[in-house]
This record gives C-alpha cells, structure tokens and sequence, in this order.
C-alpha cells in the first residue's frame, strides 16, 4: 500500500450521519458517495469495515473457510485485526471502518475515492462487513459490488452464520467449525452513487 493511499485511507473515511438537515459534500471526480442503511426489523450491528478493491480481493467467503482474522470480527464485533487482513490483501486502495452501533433504521454515509494512479472505476468494486449484535458468529456482508456508471448501485446483505466456537480467547477449529453459511434475513443495505 503505497503513502497515498494510507493517507487516503485517514483522510478521507468522513462519516456522517445522514437525515441531520445538512447538505451532503460535493463529491470530486473519482470519488463516490456510499450510504449504509440497518434494514432490519430491530437488530442493530456492530463497527463494521468496508473496502474499495480490485476483483482479486474477494470476500467471498460463503461454503469456505474464512480467514482467521476474520474470528474477531464475527465473534466480538473487534474490526480492527480484520481490517489489517483487509489491507495487506492485493488489490485493496481503501479501507474504511465506520465506528458505532448502527440500530433499525440507521444510515451512515461515506466516500470513498480511487487511486491517483488507477482511476478506472470499472476495474473496482466495494465490499463490506459487520457483525450482528448479540448473535454468536453471525455477520453481514456485501462482496463487490460495482461502483456505478450513470446509476446508482444498490445491494443488500444477509446475515451470514460464520460456525466459529471460542475456548477462552482461543479459536476452535472443530470439524466444519468456521464454514460460512447463508442464513435468510436482510439486514443491511449499501447504496453507491456519483452524487
């Protein structure tokens, strides 16, 4: 990850929470406006982490095993070894962790930006992460979706059953313990737009 791009990632994670009566930020050529909304009946979800990248850093991890750095997040909602996993991942120019509970009906907005060097947005897409509060092992995901041309993009995310057990702070890999299946609800929605 090249000095541009960590600072990028400082610089430019603004949040806001929308609905607050002001106007949204001009948004510059290479940059989008992302909103994620909690549409579920009553659950609220953790910090959550998202990420702008080329197609070889996938987060797919459905009928898979998933990274062990991804224990800590689906376990206690702890985003931040997952986010270093994030970074060191080919492909990755941004990473961004929204902090806070996001309840029922809560949105939070940020943009993302494409890299001065690669500004072919058809070349990326943005994924993102975050645990359900007070379920064990059950998070949401959206994986790469395309960042828009003329229209928006918009995505939803089902809860996921990440099967990982913990024994004290360790990890257990019991047979088929950390194989990620899909369960039926939506619960969060990502919308990507150029406005």
């Amino acid at each position: 990850m090249n000095t541009y791009t960590k600072g990028l990632l400082i610089g430019t994670a603004l949040l806001a929470l929308t609905g607050c009566g002001s106007t949204p930020e001009a948004l510059g050529e290479h940059q989008f406006r992302v909103t994620v909304s909690n549409v579920s009946a009553d659950a609220a979800l953790s910090d959550s982490v998202y990420m702008l990248h080329k197609a070889e850093a996938n987060l797919n991890y459905k009928n898979k095993i998933a990274p062990t750095e991804f224990g800590s997040l689906a376990e206690d909602g702890n985003v931040e070894e997952y986010k270093a996993y994030l970074e060191a991942l080919p492909g990755v120019a941004q990473v961004i962790v929204v902090k806070g509970k996001l309840k029922s009906g809560d949105t939070e907005e940020f943009i993302i930006t494409l890299p001065e060097e690669d500004t072919d947005h058809t070349l990326y897409g943005m994924s993102g992460v975050t645990k359900l509060l007070g379920e064990d092992d059950t998070y949401i995901m959206i994986n790469n979706l395309a960042l828009p041309d003329d229209k928006d993009r918009t995505a939803n995310g089902r809860n996921m059953d990440a099967g990982l057990i913990t024994d004290g702070e360790d990890l257990v890999q019991a047979e088929n313990a950390d194989v990620i299946k899909e369960l039926d609800q939506t619960l969060l929605q990502i919308h990507i737009s150029k406005q």
